[in-house]
């Protein structure tokens, strides 16, 4: 359909969001399709984009080609900046991330929905890994001598004070708590196998929303059985993930919870996100949208 995809802007560690356009960049790619990951720095005068398809963000707009023959998915593009292009609306798919109010649109997969009056498609981010990676990995049990827990992501005002009772419980149950950011996937993949637990806390606006995490789908899909203070991520994967709204008991509730995890359970869970939650899913309902509008 497309001779082309490019991945435009936040190359990889400039920002949080590289990580999602890599992950998109990777699965493209896999799919077999000619990708190219290119920003506003990047020489193109030379550049063929005829019938490519554009994913970007919208801090990173600028120079970005604006031609009638692409499409264009945008993630969190306000309606000033569209207007400032010269790209026609019938040519954009904006993107934004899963909450539970899209339940009233049209129901594409699993936590994927499109608003087709406004144009508007939403899902979470996804695994990182493909499913054949996933398949390859083994199941992860749980290490009551490891002493850090690794958190890797942001800590900022949504969250911080969910995280800082997090560390008074890491304290007192003498284990170090390490915080990390901007990690390559070989990385994340080893400060997680070797953390004695993984959690995810989602600030206010998330807790209300239901925001689905991406820390949740790849801690799954590399076999670790991760803990929330969500109640709308429990809902939504389950047996798969433990649950307390209670930040200084998830440390010790995510132990017991992957300490008695049988490695089939564990299993399940890494099938669970190897059959519907990769990049690859979230490029099949991206694509099936495009086809339908």
């Amino acid at each position: 359909m497309f001779k082309k995809i490019i991945i435009y802007g936040h190359k990889l560690h400039s920002h949080t969001h590289s990580y999602i356009h890599q992950a998109f960049y990777n699965a493209f790619k896999h799919k077999g399709y000619e990708t190219h990951w290119i920003d506003e720095n990047d020489d193109i005068s030379n550049f063929d984009f005829s019938n490519s398809l554009f994913l970007t963000e919208g801090q990173v707009l600028k120079n970005i080609p604006e031609r009638d023959d692409c499409k264009y998915l945008f993630h969190f593009v306000d309606s000033k900046d569209r207007e400032s292009l010269n790209i026609k609306d019938e040519n954009i798919i904006n993107f934004y991330f899963y909450e539970n109010k899209v339940k009233d649109y049209e129901k594409i997969n699993d936590f994927s929905y499109f608003d087709q009056e406004n144009g508007n498609l939403y899902f979470p981010w996804a695994a990182t890994l493909f499913p054949h990676q996933i398949d390859i990995c083994r199941e992860r049990t749980f290490n009551p001598n490891q002493t850090n827990v690794n958190f890797i992501g942001s800590v900022w005002d949504v969250n911080e004070s969910y995280i800082n009772d997090f560390k008074k419980s890491c304290e007192d149950s003498n284990k170090k708590f390490v915080w990390r950011r901007l990690l390559n996937e070989k990385e994340y993949y080893l400060h997680t196998i070797n953390s004695y637990v993984t959690v995810d806390f989602r600030g206010k606006v998330h807790l209300d929303i239901g925001y689905l995490p991406c820390r949740i789908f790849k801690s799954l899909g590399i076999g670790v059985p991760p803990g929330t203070n969500s109640k709308f991520v429990k809902e939504a994967f389950g047996e798969h993930v433990f649950y307390t709204p209670d930040s200084y008991d998830i440390l010790e509730g995510t132990a017991e919870f992957w300490r008695n995890k049988s490695t089939e359970a564990v299993r399940s869970g890494m099938n669970f996100i190897r059959d519907k939650h990769t990049y690859l899913n979230r490029i099949d309902d991206i694509f099936r949208v495009i086809n339908e509008s």
